[in-house]
């Protein structure tokens, strides 16, 4: 897409240009979009610095929620704009509007039914359940009346009726794996999406970064894909 990476910040890898993310550091990179996928724990910290260095970013790791508030506060006094997701995958996002749309749909001509989230992911994940699988969780709870609560890890016990039951599972070197399936006792619906590689996330976060110069504010990808 004609795009050039002119500095990456890790804490330990070779070709790193520094391994720890600066103001100053990114200023002198001349960048124009940051792109934060790091860990949990340094993401306030590289918004902050983005933010001091007025770029631009993508924000692409995942178990931040409690931060985004502080973000936000951030990017609005520096005037820049920033784009988060939970999956920057095109079909993971179209999968998240057909699960709001299902859901919806299904709660009004079959109420009453029930519904799982299955995910999995490499062993090296950093977080369970994936924040995917927390979106859907939160699209479903949202459309269907009977259902108020995630539950998430091994049960043992009965689910309750207004529960929905997310599964994670670590193995290998899956990209990611989900799952959604509906339960309306005579017939199943799953709604499945599986990333070949990682280069799909790749792909979407360079449109994001195409996507957000120029603007200012917080927004998600579906805000892109409006």
């Amino acid at each position: 897409r004609g795009h050039r990476i002119v500095a990456a910040f890790h804490p330990s890898a070779k070709e790193a240009a520094a391994r720890e993310v600066t103001a100053e550091r990114l200023a002198n990179a001349q960048a124009d979009v940051c792109v934060e996928c790091s860990l949990p724990k340094a993401v306030l910290a590289n918004v902050m610095a983005a933010c001091e260095a007025r770029k631009p970013l993508v924000v692409a790791t995942t178990g931040w929620d409690a931060d985004l508030p502080k973000a936000r506060e951030l990017v609005a006094a520096a005037g820049i704009g920033m784009i988060h997701a939970p999956n920057f995958a095109i079909g993971v996002q179209t999968m998240f509007r057909l699960i709001a749309d299902a859901a919806t749909t299904l709660d009004r001509l079959a109420p009453g039914g029930d519904a799982a989230i299955f995910e999995s992911h490499h062993r090296g994940k950093a977080d369970s359940p994936s924040g995917t699988a927390k979106r859907l969780g939160r699209l479903l709870l949202e459309a269907m009346s009977n259902k108020s609560k995630l539950v998430t890890g091994p049960l043992q016990r009965p689910i309750a009726a207004d529960e929905i039951h997310v599964v994670s599972q670590r193995v290998g070197a899956d990209p990611g794996t989900h799952v959604v399936l509906f339960d309306l006792g005579e017939e199943t619906l799953e709604i499945r999406h599986h990333a070949r590689s990682r280069a799909v996330f790749a792909a979407g976060v360079l449109k994001a970064a195409e996507w957000i110069r120029g603007r200012t504010g917080v927004f998600e990808f579906r805000d892109m894909m409006e």
